[in-house]
Order: structure tokens, then C-alpha cells, then sequence
């Protein structure tokens, strides 16, 4: 049994009515938090990261989130509220990022392995009975089984996607991430060709090169993309665009050449 944890604020954001996608006067604005034990110990943490923003669903072994009702719009100490928890919790707003990674990393002295299928209640087959394990259960005979189950829908029938799609990206997040336990994997599984294209990866991560976004190519040069067109062109002639994109704007990958190891992954 494990006792109450002691925690730290790590990050912090408002709700804010306004900016909801269905808009009510009746609705509250509301501080949230997330705390963590050891936030220096989380490797999902270092990379500002958390898996408490994944999510609506997300879930932490070594911390929690938290609310604080605020007023409604209607309420004349609602903008007054606003402005001093904002304040109060400045040093916490945008200490993570809300990147949609969901992969392998180790927290404290366990590993989380947050993949479909992977850990289930229901259907047969399911490798783990967590996503949490043990760092000294993190072995090669768990990554063999982890590689090699063939999990069932409660329905029945063996659900395809697991073997196709999700177990090469978790042998890709550890040939990446944890090079050390990627050299546990059977020698079957190091020698497969992992295909990155359909999958979406933040730009300013990914190799230089030509990329679709939207409608149009934008060549990036690892710092600006690079455009010739646009929709409504002022006067004729040669036209370039150039756009310095923020971290974790998202691109589907198209070829394998876009990617490298420091290319990070958005799903």
C-alpha cells in the first residue's frame, strides 16, 4: 500500500470560458495543476512532458492533477479571480509542453509502456496486466512477450493493429529513446525495417527536405519552411514565403528519409 504522496507543482493552466469550444455564461473558469513527486526523475518530465496533458483520460503513477473552481463569467470577481491566480501561479504556466507522445520512458524506478493493447483488463492475449512495470521486471523475456503477444478483441478474433503498427513503434521508441534495452529484443525484432510514413512528427524535428502541409510543398531547411505560393497573391510574379514554425507543429510523414534521430514523434 502505498502512502499519500508528497508533491511539488510542476505546470499549471486556466480554463478559460471564452476560449470554449461551446461557449455559456453559466460556465466556470477553473485553475488547473499537475503535481509530481520527483519531477527530476521522470524522463517523460525532463522533456517537458507530462503523462497528465496527454490526455482527458491520462493517468500517473508518481502524480496528480488538480482543480479550482473559478466564477462565471456572470460573476463580477470573475475577471479579478482570473487575474490573481494567474499571479499567483506564474512561475508554473508553460513549463511543459502538451505534445501528444505517447511512448516507453521510465519515472523513478519504473517503466511506463502507454501503447494500445498492450495492457488491458478485457480480451485475451494482453502482454501486461499495467502500464507500469517494475525496473527490475524490464527484461528480455517481458520485451519478448511484449513483441510477441497477439492480443484478442472481447469479441474475439486477433486484433491485427497490435503486431502492425504498434509493436514497430515501440521497437522504434526504444532503438531511439533506451538503445540499451532495445539491445534486450530478440534479434528477430532488431533487424526489422520500421516504416515512419502515415505518422505525424514535429517539424522542426524532422530531416531537411520537401514536405506537404495542407494543400501545398513547403521545402524546410531545419530552421525556415519555404514556400512559392499562396492563396491570394497581391501581384503577379515570383513569390517566397517563409515561415519559422513553432516546436511540435505537426506534418505527416511521407517518405523515411524525413526522419532522424532527433525527429520527435507526435503520435
Amino acid at each position: 500500500m502505498r502512502t499519500e504522496m508528497q508533491t511539488q507543482v510542476i505546470h499549471a493552466w486556466i480554463y478559460n470560458p471564452d476560449n470554449a469550444l461551446f461557449k455559456g455564461q453559466s460556465k466556470k473558469a477553473a485553475l488547473y495543476k499537475i503535481h509530481c513527486e520527483k519531477p527530476d526523475d521522470c524522463d517523460l518530465r525532463t522533456q517537458r512532458n507530462s503523462c497528465l496533458l496527454q490526455s482527458g483520460m491520462g493517468s500517473c503513477r508518481f502524480g496528480r492533477k488538480t482543480a479550482k473552481e473559478g466564477y462565471t463569467k456572470r460573476a463580477r470577481s470573475y475577471y479579478t479571480w482570473m487575474s490573481k491566480v494567474k499571479s499567483d501561479n506564474a512561475d508554473y504556466f508553460d513549463t511543459l509542453s502538451s505534445s501528444n507522445y505517447r511512448g516507453i520512458f521510465k519515472a523513478q524506478d519504473y517503466w511506463c509502456l502507454p501503447y494500445p493493447y498492450m495492457s488491458g483488463i478485457w480480451g485475451n492475449g494482453y502482454p501486461l496486466e499495467s502500464e507500469w512495470v517494475a525496473n527490475g521486471d524490464m527484461n528480455a523475456g517481458l520485451l519478448e512477450k511484449v513483441c510477441n503477444a497477439k492480443p484478442s478483441a472481447m469479441m474475439g478474433g486477433v486484433i491485427n493493429k497490435y503486431q502492425d503498427e504498434v509493436v514497430p513503434k515501440f521497437i522504434h521508441d526504444l532503438k531511439t529513446h533506451y538503445p540499451d534495452l532495445f539491445e534486450l529484443l530478440p534479434d528477430e525484432r532488431k533487424s526489422v525495417d520500421i516504416s515512419f510514413i502515415g505518422r505525424k512528427a514535429d517539424i522542426s524535428t524532422c530531416a531537411k527536405g520537401k514536405y506537404k502541409m495542407g494543400t501545398n510543398y513547403w521545402e524546410w531547411d531545419g530552421e525556415k519552411l519555404i514556400g512559392s505560393s499562396m492563396l491570394f497573391q497581391p501581384a503577379k510574379g515570383e513569390i517566397r514565403i517563409e515561415i519559422t514554425p513553432e516546436k511540435g507543429q505537426p506534418v505527416e510523414i511521407t517518405d523515411n528519409s524525413q526522419v532522424s534521430s532527433e525527429t520527435v514523434f507526435l503520435d
